[in-house]
């Protein structure tokens, strides 16, 4: 977290957890239901959290003061979030095709993807765009700031799934037939087994 604190999310018990270096953990309560996922640092100093079963976004200062915020579309159920180039947080809503973006002040705007498998995880490349993984149908969504978002087809064998940005400028994925994927910015792919190791 932007305290140098580690942050996390307990999904069934409805909480938010802070742990300290030391080892000193203090919870913090969200409403019954709420269903905490990702959570992830924004350019304003506070964490973001997605609420997938009550749908919403949630703001939480460093203190733990929680401010909550709607989906405006019902059933988005928020999953995976990145802080975007544009210093707002942007996440997807598997419940309805969207991905979406809140700003500091709170203000959600929604964009609809095409309508074909679910969205899944996202991460921020270093081109400024957005990059939505599609595991379903085996393709992931670059997705520019205005929220128009182009298809980057992957072959039948490849089915990203969480992804993030790497060091080296490129986006990185896992699939869950056992490898790791290196897509660098103009889509050009690169797969690793991962090798299981002998007991």
């Amino acid at each position: 977290g932007p305290d140098g604190n580690i942050w996390f999310s307990e999904h069934s018990g409805d909480r938010v957890g802070r742990l300290a270096i030391d080892g000193k953990l203090a919870e913090f309560d969200l409403p019954t239901g709420a269903g905490a996922g990702e959570i992830v640092t924004g350019s304003d100093g506070n964490l973001w959290l997605a609420e997938d079963r009550s749908n919403l976004i949630a703001k939480i200062t460093p203190q733990g003061v929680i401010k909550q915020f709607a989906i405006q579309t019902p059933n988005a159920g928020p999953a995976g979030m990145v802080l975007g180039p544009d210093a707002n947080v942007w996440f997807t809503e598997p419940g309805v095709h969207k991905v979406g973006k809140i700003t500091p002040n709170g203000a959600i705007t929604e964009y609809p993807l095409p309508d074909q498998g679910v969205p899944f995880w996202i991460a921020s490349g270093s081109d400024g765009n957005l990059y939505v993984t599609m595991p379903r149908v085996r393709l992931i969504y670059r997705v520019a700031r205005s929220g128009e978002a182009q298809a980057i087809e992957m072959g039948p064998e490849t089915i990203p799934t969480f992804i993030t940005a790497g060091p080296d400028g490129n986006l990185w994925f896992t699939e869950p037939n056992g490898k790791i994927a290196k897509m660098t910015p103009a889509g050009q792919i690169t797969e690793y087994r991962v090798a299981k190791v002998a007991e």
